[in-house]
């Protein structure tokens, strides 16, 4: 007598998206390809920048290093152009060139007619939306003795330092999920495999 089984679940679904994999998976690799390029463009548009900078502001995570890694490049921009005895305001120009953000982009150039006009550097940086109350006040203090170059390279030390611990932290903390997410896969393949043979191991018996 023949035996008719019913494929599990698992198994049934494991063999589905094998076969649509093979049939379309040129479709599906020209589907991401083309995603890409869509975004890639996008992205070089004002338009498009400021549309992935807002969600990336929006992701709590993401905006801390986006926003820390902009703060480590513009400081040390800064503190070279001090230092090789660039005027401030030039300098200021010049170093905003370095950020991605397009907002922080036209916030230096508010700062740099707010410097213009008579401003103290820290005093303009101290309205700042996005450069936190640390880079502030370390710019004052490097204003008030004389060191601005040195401040404003340790700020970039400061907040380098900052987010190397933050990216070792997050690396260590996506680890497990990651084990989990490719045993779950693994695990997932192993039972569609496992499950028909148990299925008719028992209706033999």
């Amino acid at each position: 007598n023949e035996v008719s089984l019913n494929l599990p679940v698992f198994t049934r679904i494991l063999i589905k998206t094998a076969t649509f994999l093979k049939s379309f998976w040129i479709y599906f690799v020209f589907f991401i390809f083309l995603i890409y390029f869509i975004i890639r463009s996008f992205s070089k548009t004002e338009k498009g920048r400021l549309m992935i900078e807002k969600i990336i502001w929006k992701i709590p995570i993401l905006n801390d290093f986006f926003l820390k890694r902009e703060i480590i490049n513009f400081s040390k921009t800064l503190a070279t152009l001090i230092k090789g005895g660039v005027d401030i305001l030039e300098s200021l120009n010049i170093s905003k060139n370095v950020l991605i953000s397009i907002n922080m982009k036209k916030e230096i150039e508010e700062i740099s007619e707010n410097v213009s006009k008579g401003g103290s550097l820290s005093s303009s940086f101290a309205k700042s939306k996005y450069f936190p109350y640390l880079f502030t006040q370390l710019l004052g203090a490097g204003e008030r003795s004389g060191n601005l170059p040195e401040m404003l390279d340790k700020v970039g030390d400061i907040y380098e330092e900052d987010l190397s611990q933050k990216s070792a932290r997050f690396v260590t903390f996506l680890e497990p999920f990651m084990i989990l997410f490719m045993g779950g896969i693994i695990g997932f393949i192993v039972m569609s495999v496992l499950l028909p043979i148990f299925q008719i191991s028992q209706s033999i018996r």
